[in-house]
């Protein structure tokens, strides 16, 4: 659960509301909202970033492009359980690969990833926690969906639009775990995969 906010870390917080950052506070839910991204605003954005280092966020939702080192910041919240994202056009695959740092993330939607290269994805393998992940127009390819496959406590997969075929899916049939499965706008993938899938449930 974490600690609470200390004063100083509230009043970053009410400073990063001024540049499209809101932060929620339901019992033990702590969130930010971030809906915009202002490159001017950026170096007062890391200030107030700095000072909350060791904050216990653990719900983040992002609806505008990240640079790297917000992206980073946000990878290194120890206590991070959601995390939603609309674009990762700002992205690197460098810097994808520091999610792995997210050890307590439970839930994960990810969206507008064509840019990242499928290897990228492995980093998915170290999320164990994760029970929850939704992809939407996301190309993790073959080499994302192994790394999916070894997420052991995921029970819920959403690929929404990911360009999969049958071969690429072919690592989700040790995925036993899994009780929720949408392919929606993957033309590729055909019937004869999902039966196989669907002997994991016998």
């Amino acid at each position: 659960q974490g600690r609470p906010l200390t004063k100083d870390e509230l009043a970053a917080l009410e400073e990063l509301k001024k540049t499209g950052i809101s932060y929620y506070n339901y019992g033990e839910t702590k969130s930010i909202s971030w809906y915009r991204m202002d490159e001017k605003e950026l170096p007062e954005i890391r200030k107030l970033f700095a000072r909350l280092k060791g904050a216990s966020i653990n719900n983040i939702s992002v609806s505008t492009e990240l640079a790297s080192e917000e992206w980073q910041w946000i990878c290194g919240l120890p206590n991070l359980k959601n995390l939603r994202l609309e674009s990762l056009a700002g992205i690197s695959d460098t810097d994808f690969a520091s999610l792995g740092k997210s050890v307590q993330l439970t839930k994960l939607e990810l969206k507008a990833g064509e840019k990242l290269s499928p290897a990228a994805f492995a980093c998915l393998a170290k999320l164990g926690k994760l029970t929850e992940l939704k992809f939407e127009n996301v190309t993790c390819g073959a080499q994302g969906i192994a790394g999916i496959a070894q997420i052991e406590q995921l029970q819920q997969l959403t690929l929404n639009g990911c360009s999969l075929t049958d071969a690429d899916l072919k690592p989700l049939s040790s995925a036993t775990a899994i009780t929720m499965l949408n392919l929606s706008r993957n033309p590729k993938v055909t019937g004869e995969f999902l039966k196989g899938f669907a002997k994991n449930e016998t």
